[in-house]
């Protein structure tokens, strides 16, 4: 039988790392349900009100567990994601919003929770905010999630150990659950740079490469993948030498990963003794564990352009509020240099602020 051919498939270089293995298919299942809408349907209210609070309550049970597991494994920044999440769970506003029109038009919880979702989806998804309509994948999480456990259907959470997980896309929930099971990688068809399966990924230290388009629909469990985080990649079916290529690539990454903790231990001086102050460059929140363990070096400068283009816009004073003391509080007593946002015209900004000359730029 011969073997089958290599194939390259191209998407967005989300989390750095490189991993041979095989795939897990992750395919959600969408909770369905054929809602009787006939006029001789009768419907008890009272009932619906109270199954859908029922389904509420588990959501927010089972996002909990989840937030718990997350505490121990991210950092403060992207645990914001959670408590996101949880705070829709929790907004009565809304959720006083479906009681009423179940009252109101007699209908089942199951259809007008259905509906009010899918206005608050239409509304993130026409967003001209790039950032925002990414946000869409964390209330389709809960959409699902309540919608499941209205039909008391089962939470499936787990995968194929040391496999490569593919899928359509990864809820911040489904990332970190799965991370439990020794996840080789992540490729998925949707997702940017600062999709929160990237944001989790980079965190997790996991190999992901997101935007692909279809892989979903082009490996199957017989496939063997590598999956390149360096270069955007998925590999499949790589050839005897891709292979031996990519493990020889691997083998020199972890040596000279063994070669910098020895170099970490030597103080920062000339051959003839002078020392010499040396501070790291830091962007992201899931740096300064690594940095504070490995280094316990200043910052010599803290790149703030994530704070801009994570948000979408510009941040408020409160957030870089938090933001900074974050990372004084971690780095405390090192130093911190912060450069203030330096945004370009190599930098897309949002339509809420206009530059005459962009690559001059916001400084």
């Amino acid at each position: 039988m011969a073997a089958k051919p290599e194939q390259i498939y191209k998407g967005i270089a989300a989390s750095k790392g490189i991993s041979i293995g095989k795939p897990f298919v992750y395919r959600a299942e969408v909770p369905s349900y054929k809602v009787d809408i006939s006029p001789a349907t009768v419907i008890s209210p009272e009932a619906e009100i109270a199954d859908y609070e029922k389904a509420v309550s588990q959501s927010i049970k089972e996002l909990n567990k989840i937030f718990n597991l997350a505490k121990e494994k991210l950092d403060e920044k992207n645990l914001q994601i959670f408590e996101a999440q949880l705070s829709f769970l929790c907004d009565e506003f809304f959720h006083s919003k479906v009681k009423e029109r179940i009252k109101s038009e007699n209908k089942q919880a199951y259809a007008v929770y259905k509906e009010e979702i899918q206005i608050l989806e239409n509304a993130i998804v026409s967003s001209a905010d790039e950032y925002i309509r990414e946000r869409v994948n964390d209330i389709e999480d809960m959409k699902n999630r309540v919608l499941r456990n209205l039909l008391k259907g089962r939470l499936v959470s787990k995968i194929t150990e040391n496999s490569i997980v593919i899928a359509r896309n990864l809820t911040p929930a489904d990332t970190i659950l799965f991370s439990n099971r020794n996840l080789l990688g992540i490729a998925t068809d949707l997702g940017g740079i600062n999709s929160h399966v990237a944001l989790i990924s980079r965190s997790l230290k996991i190999p992901a490469v997101v935007g692909m388009q279809d892989i979903s629909v082009s490996i199957t469990a017989e496939d063997t993948l590598i999956i390149d985080g360096y270069k955007g990649i998925v590999v499949k079916n790589p050839s005897d030498a891709t292979i031996a290529a990519y493990k020889v690539q691997i083998e020199n990454n972890l040596l000279f990963e063994r070669k910098l903790e020895e170099l970490e231990k030597l103080p920062s001086e000339t051959k003839d003794g002078k020392h010499v102050r040396l501070s790291t460059n830091l962007e992201f929140n899931n740096e300064v564990d690594y940095v504070v363990t490995h280094f316990g070096c200043d910052v010599g400068l803290y790149r703030t352009e994530h704070l801009f283009m994570e948000l979408g816009d510009f941040p408020s004073e409160e957030e870089q509020y938090r933001q900074y003391k974050f990372l004084a509080d971690h780095i405390y007593p090192k130093t911190v240099t912060i450069r203030t946002f330096d945004i370009g015209g190599d930098k897309i900004l949002p339509d809420s602020q206009k530059e005459v000359n962009p690559f001059l730029g916001w400084r």
